[in-house]
């Protein structure tokens, strides 16, 4: 780079600090994070120096900089590019003083390692090939946020807590193609929510022997909410492996104690391959693909788990007791409330396809009510030797056959042999008005909601199955992080009357819906012709076909303006602004440009 074009460079950074300056003045705007930055805000840049003082004219090259320099309330925001770092932070944050590492724009490192409490990580996609770390992103702090990262392409597991941790929030992150397992959650109180998991794999470069598991979880009084678990491709795996959404299991000896109080809600699984619908089956001998797999030890039992409001699309739905070091022990399980279902056109050769399978003495006081159960060749429910409570659950296959069943004994409101009458068979598991399930349930005070965040009973019953029938079409909400761990008891289930509601009328969606932040148009980009849209709307001239336009509301202050047109332009310009510009999420709450109702 010449001599006169460093000096153009710096001449227009040094307009856009000092725009960003005035424009941060003028609208109150706050950086990119939950809350207002309480510390020292540090910049780092791919041409930046570790030599410089780390402000936004004048950032550092490294995040190491930033973690060997931080402390409690600091932030540091990472403008766009490839950083070969695998970045240790130990020092801790406190309640009202986070540590932050915020990405501004496209930004890719090797991992995170955090040692301290109260740290968060937000908006990095992350990728490594190094076989000896434990997690990508590895938490062994307590209090710690890590949320809007894409974790891909890894040889080791996506994210991982340790045993020491507590009260950490896992959220809205993607992690594809990584080593064995995509989350392994340890600890307690934590919350894992809104997370995209795909494509997880028994080997990555160098590292093989791996699980295949979604999500391995232990500890006690955490909660996996709102999670989306799909792509199993088997042409991607080598070994013979099980493959679970979520497993639990006994391993005193690395830490590992079954879980215990845990909720379990408001996930799809979708175990197959999106792209033409179909579901995996066993490929070869060893090989067992699962929604749920629980298991326990006598010494170390796996204790009150609530299981309500998912969607499995699975070969094999639940496998409860299954081994577990040895015997299995399963206490207290409560399955409310879920929709089950697999595909009789899949082979059985390696593999038995069980709806719920629970084959130990040592599974007690299991709780199953208004379950659907659709389509599993080798059976419905196999619970010969587990005790428990059953009722308001229904079984059917599509092809009109006889659903069977081992152990389980019919009760007085279970639906069997009966169509649940799904909008749209194996695609959209919603009730039809005319479905056989709706206010058919039990009434369980541990099920408030449905899988879309709808309040439960929409009419005079609970519905059966995973999704309560409304008028309106379903909008997903997202439920607030618990502050206590539930343990749920079912009440008295009283006979439900079925009625008939009115037929859903839908509601016009663009065919491209922006989610990232200053992607107004939708194309993926964040340029020039997304400034260029806001500022006609602002104006007031027909931008209507982009509206509503939250994602214009670059600084989150409620309003789409001139303000966000030079973000905008300062973001297209290659340089750091303190937003998240181009990170998932657009604000929620946004009074829309005068362009929007010409």
């Amino acid at each position: 780079m010449s001599e006169n074009d460093l000096t153009v460079k710096h001449m227009l950074r040094a307009f856009c600090i000092l725009a960003l300056s005035a424009l941060m003045a003028w609208s109150g705007a706050v950086p990119p994070s939950a809350e207002a930055l309480s510390g020292n805000v540090y910049y780092v840049a791919m041409d930046g120096s570790d030599s410089n003082p780390g402000t936004l004219a004048q950032p550092w090259k490294t995040m190491l900089k930033a973690a060997n320099t931080m402390v409690a309330g600091d932030t540091v925001i990472v403008g766009s590019g490839t950083y070969n770092e695998l970045v240790t932070e130990t020092t801790s944050g406190t309640a009202a003083n986070m540590i932050h590492y915020l990405a501004s724009g496209p930004v890719t490192c090797k991992g995170f390692y955090l040692g301290g409490d109260y740290i968060e990580v937000k908006g990095f996609t992350v990728t490594s090939a190094d076989c000896t770390w434990n997690g990508t992103i590895e938490v062994r702090g307590s209090y710690c946020i890590v949320e809007g990262n894409t974790i891909q392409d890894s040889s080791r597991i996506g994210i991982t807590t340790r045993a020491n941790t507590t009260g950490c929030i896992i959220r809205g992150n993607t992690i594809a193609r990584v080593w064995s397992i995509g989350m392994g959650i340890q600890g307690s109180n934590h919350l894992i929510e809104n997370n995209d998991i795909s494509d997880i794999r028994d080997h990555f470069g160098n590292c093989s022997g791996g699980s295949g598991d979604a999500v391995h979880f232990h500890g006690t009084g955490n909660v996996f909410r709102g999670n989306y678990i799909h792509e199993l491709i088997p042409a991607n795996q080598s070994g013979a492996l099980h493959m679970d959404g979520f497993q639990t299991y006994s391993d005193p000896a690395n830490g590992k104690l079954a879980a215990k109080n845990c909720i379990i809600e408001r996930n799809h699984i979708f175990w197959g391959d999106t792209s033409t619908g179909v579901l995996a089956a066993p490929w070869k001998s060893g090989v067992s693909i699962n929604g749920f797999m629980i298991e326990g030890a006598v010494s170390d039992p796996c204790d009150n788990l609530i299981i309500r409001n998912n969607l499995v699309e699975s070969f094999a739905g639940l496998n409860a007791g299954g081994g577990g070091n040895g015997a299995g022990a399963v206490n207290g399980l409560k399955i409310y409330n879920n929709t089950f279902r697999s595909d009789r056109s899949l082979p059985i050769t390696y593999s038995a396809c069980v709806g719920i399978s629970m084959d130990q003495a040592l599974v007690t006081d299991v709780e199953i009510y208004n379950h659907i159960s659709v389509d599993f060749t080798s059976g419905h429910f196999y619970t010969p030797l587990a005790s428990g409570s059953y009722d308001y659950n229904l079984m059917w296959n599509s092809n009109g056959s006889n659903p069977s069943y081992e152990g389980y004994t019919l009760q007085a409101h279970d639906k069997y042999k009966v169509d649940p009458r799904f909008v749209a068979n194996m695609t959209d598991f919603h009730l039809q008005p005319d479905s056989p399930c709706i206010d058919a349930g039990g009434s369980l005070t541990a099920v408030t909601d449905d899988l879309d965040g709808n309040p439960r009973p929409e009419g005079p019953g609970y519905d059966i199955g995973a999704y309560e029938y409304v008028e309106t079409t379903p909008t997903a909400t997202q439920t607030a992080t618990p502050t206590a761990t539930p343990t749920a008891t079912p009440t008295t289930i009283p006979t439900a009357t079925p009625t008939t509601t009115p037929t859903a009328t839908p509601t016009a969606t663009p065919t491209t819906i922006p989610t990232s932040l200053g992607d107004v148009n939708g194309d993926g980009l964040i340029d020039s012709t997304d400034a260029l849209i806001v500022l006609a709307a602002d104006a007031g001239l027909d931008t209507s076909q982009f509206c509503p336009m939250n994602c214009g509301d670059a600084n989150a202050d409620g309003l789409i303006d001139s303000t966000d047109v030079l973000i905008l332009l300062t973001y297209d310009a290659g340089l750091i602004v303190p937003f998240p510009v181009g990170q998932p999420g657009c604000p929620s709450s946004v009074s829309q440009p005068a362009g929007c109702t010409p």
